[in-house]
This record gives C-alpha cells, structure tokens and sequence, in this order.
C-alpha cells in the first residue's frame, strides 16, 4: 500500500516538473510583455554582426594615420603622469590648455584599453585614482586644474565621462582579467547609482556633494550622456536600477526623437522634451551613435532613420554640417572632424561599409600630415591664423579610426596594430 502510494507520488511530481516550467515560462513572458521585467538585449559578446568588406587601401591608410593621431596626442596632450591637456597650439597658449577634465580622461582610458595599450592605459588609471575621484563619494570629478586640484564647480560629476570610464575597465578587465579593474567598476557604478538615477530611474548629467555625505543632483536629463553598452551591462551584473534606467532611457530615446530623424537631446524636470544644442547638433549625434553602438534592435533601427539626414546632407552637399534644424536641414555653413567622426561611428556600428568608408575618407583630410609640421597627426580645428588641437576631437577621431579597423578584426599577433 505504501509502495503504490509512493509511485503515484513520484509520478505525478514527474508529470508536474514540465508544467511547473511551462507556467513559469508563460508568467515570465507576460512579465516581460507588460514591461514588469525590461526585456533586454543579449549582452555584447553574444550579439552577431554581419560581415564587413571594406576596402583594403583605405583600411591600411587608416592604420598608419591612427598611429601618428596617438603618437600626438601621447607627445603633445599627455603629460607624463598621465595629465591630458584640453588643447594644445605652437605656442602653448590656447584657452583651457593647462586643465583637463574627467571627459578626456575616460577618452584616453577607452581607446588606450582598445587598443591593449596596458602600460599607458594602466598610467591613466592611476592618474584618475590619485587626482580624480572625489574622495568620499568617489565619483570622476569633471575639471581639474594644472596643480591637478578640483575647485568650485569643478568638483562635482559630469556622469558620462563615468560611464566612459566603467566602458574602458570592462574592456581592459576583458583584456586582462584585473580584480582591481573589476573592483573600481563596481565602485563606479555604485557612486553613479549613488548620485546619478533620478526619482523615475533616468540618469542624471551631473551631480556633487555639498557637504560631506550630502549628495546633490540634477532632476534634469540629458539623454546624450545615456551609454546603453554600459547601461545593459549592469543590469545584468546588478540588476536593478540599472534595468529600469536602460529601459526608461530607451523609452525616452525613441520618444525624444523628431520625424526628420534628429533627436531633441534634453528632458526637463517635468519631462518635457527639448534640444541641448538650440538646433541640433553635437548632442543629436551623440545620442545616434549611442543607438547605432547599443546593438538594440529597435535603437539601432531609430539610429539608421538619423543617420539619412547625414547620408543626404554627404552625398547631395558634399557635406555633413555640425548643425541641423528640426526638419533635418543645414542649420550651419561649416563642418569639422568631429561631425565625421561621430556619423562615420554610427555608420560603422550600423554595417553601412559605403558610407562608413567615405566618412572615413573625409575624417582623414583633416589630418596633419607634414611630419614637419607641430601638428603631425593633428585633427586640426580653429583658423589658419590660430589654429589648434582639442582632446575631444583628437580623440573622438581615434576612436572612430579604431572601430573602422576593428570591423576587420586588425591586429598583429602581439595584440598591437601595426602598419
């Protein structure tokens, strides 16, 4: 009696197991279809990307003209301690010249990490250890002046350098496998969820302290400053918020955008949307290419509908300008290397090789090429009679240059591009 009554047992727990599943599976897709769970995509290592054909002459050129644009900026940007320099001229007067911010810090600490360049990458990172993290609430302070001391408002976070700074270490920690990598991402990210999710879990622009242990910060957004790579990495490795802010932040992105295809980059306190930039212009393109870089289908989708008004303005005008209006047309009469730059990225990460390599191309004539020159290597901005060099565009410019050539896979065995 008692046999039977065993087997009856174990064969109904048998035939429950599969339910069991069943219903689980059934609850967690109507979770996810009511956005009780945010439906993430796959993390970046499990996205596939078709294959890319671009040209070999252009892609050698790139090579060799990536290694001269580091070598300028290492020789004339970067200090030895690892202090870099916002802009630089001949003469070493220009505006800003001797401070540096927590921007290009997280600039130098990407592309040096990409490229495996572990001795100047591991330089920057003691630099922003020993000089720019607040020491309490440990955030990147954004400004630091020559005597590498933050003063006034410079002590508080502009929050995308952090989030560049979290990118670079989950690359180099990729790399390398470095507990103390891993340790300051999870000392980052704890700071960002500290003083940068607002009370609706969108990510705030900036923030401080105003006292010891008394954070501040800004209900305003600025969707530009959004990185989804970073955003869907936490939510994985920590949950929420992370995975409210990705999925509010992409709400936010599709919504923000205008039937032209431009984006309005900013969201008031009462979240009304509007343009950080008057037109639209750097902010615009920063959020294109964080959709095109996010390898979200629907981001990556709004990402292609912006990058037709570039593509148009390129190959009808001979020109991408560094402003739009809200109908997609020319706002400006110029253009400069960080325009290329910033649509060439979001044409890399979003397969266009034509486009992709004519923006190249065009990026490329920028470029100092007289080995005589105080600029070789330069992007070169500003007029014939002062011109000069900034960190942002350099740097920007570099790390195009890399995904153009990380589309092909180029590396020499060691690990270093070469020519």
């Amino acid at each position: 009696m008692i046999s039977n009554l065993s087997v009856r047992i174990k064969t109904y727990v048998i035939l429950l197991i599969p339910i069991v599943y069943i219903v689980i599976a059934l609850l967690l897709f109507l979770f996810v279809k009511t956005g009780l769970v945010a439906s993430l995509p796959p993390p970046d290592n499990q996205i596939d990307f078709k294959e890319s054909s671009f040209n070999e002459t252009l892609h050698d050129e790139t090579l060799s003209k990536i290694l001269i644009a580091q070598n300028f900026t290492s020789t004339h940007l970067v200090d030895e301690d690892g202090f870099v320099h916002l802009s630089a001229s001949p003469l070493g007067d220009e505006i800003d010249s001797n401070q540096t911010n927590s921007e290009a810090l997280s600039y130098i600490l990407y592309w040096t990490a990409t490229d495996r360049e572990r001795i100047q990458f591991d330089k920057e990172f003691s630099f922003v250890q020993k000089y720019m993290q607040n020491p309490t609430e440990k955030y990147l302070m954004w400004r630091l002046e020559s005597n590498r001391n933050a003063t006034g408002d410079g002590q508080n976070a502009a929050t995308d350098a952090d989030l560049r700074a979290i990118k670079a270490l989950l690359v180099a920690n990729d790399y390398w496998n470095n507990k103390t990598y891993q340790s300051k991402i999870n000392e980052l990210a704890q700071s960002l969820k500290n003083i940068a999710i607002t009370s609706d879990n969108l990510f705030a622009p900036y923030a401080g302290v105003r006292n010891p242990g008394e954070v501040w910060k800004t209900n305003e957004v600025w969707l530009s400053y959004a990185d989804f790579t970073v955003f869907r990495d936490l939510a994985y490795t920590k949950g929420e918020p992370w995975r409210s802010v990705y999925k509010n932040t992409k709400a936010a992105y599709l919504a923000a955008q205008l039937p032209s295809g431009v984006y309005q980059s900013g969201l008031t306190t009462n979240r009304s949307y509007f343009s950080l930039d008057g037109n639209y212009s750097i902010n615009s393109l920063w959020m294109m290419v964080r959709a095109a870089e996010s390898g979200d289908p629907q981001l990556q989708e709004s990402a292609q509908k912006a990058l037709v008004v570039y593509k148009k303005s390129f190959y009808e005008k001979g020109i991408v300008y560094t402003s739009y209006t809200s109908q997609g047309q020319q706002a400006s009469t110029v253009d400069a290397p960080w325009a290329y730059a910033l649509v060439g990225r979001a044409a890399i990460a979003l397969g266009d090789d034509t486009f992709s390599a004519d923006l190249i191309r065009k990026l490329l004539t920028f470029q100092n090429t007289n080995s005589s020159s105080f600029f070789y290597g330069a992007f070169v901005e500003g007029s014939k009679e002062s011109p000069r060099v900034t960190q942002f565009t350099q740097q920007e410019s570099i790390i195009t240059m890399q995904a153009y050539l990380d589309k092909t896979g180029y590396y020499a065995i060691d690990g270093k591009r070469t020519a």
